[in-house]
């Protein structure tokens, strides 16, 4: 978790982490099965951005997503080796 603080993400991003590792590893799991209605009612952000939001962790690596489409289930867990987590390089800007 220590390797969050300095990353730049959204505070939907950093709910949808938490809520993640709540149900992981608060639960001794490495992956859990977690339903968009679950990530809604907990982190209180409608469906739409949490789709948005947890691809763009999952391009980042900083998620993992297994998907069961027989099923419709979907597993998440969080990549716990940082160095694989692809961060978009912010750019500075130029100040007058």
């Amino acid at each position: 978790i220590k390797s969050l603080i300095p990353t730049k993400l959204t505070g939907y991003q950093f709910r949808i982490i938490f809520l993640i590792l709540r149900e992981t590893y608060g639960y001794k799991k490495r992956s859990q099965e977690i339903s968009l209605t679950k990530f809604a009612e907990y982190t209180k952000i409608k469906k739409a951005h949490l789709c948005r939001d947890i691809k763009k962790l999952e391009k980042m690596n900083i998620i993992l997503t297994k998907k069961n489409k027989k099923q419709g289930r979907t597993f998440y867990a969080y990549q716990k080796d940082y160095e694989k987590w692809v961060i978009p390089v912010v750019k500075p800007r130029n100040l007058p």
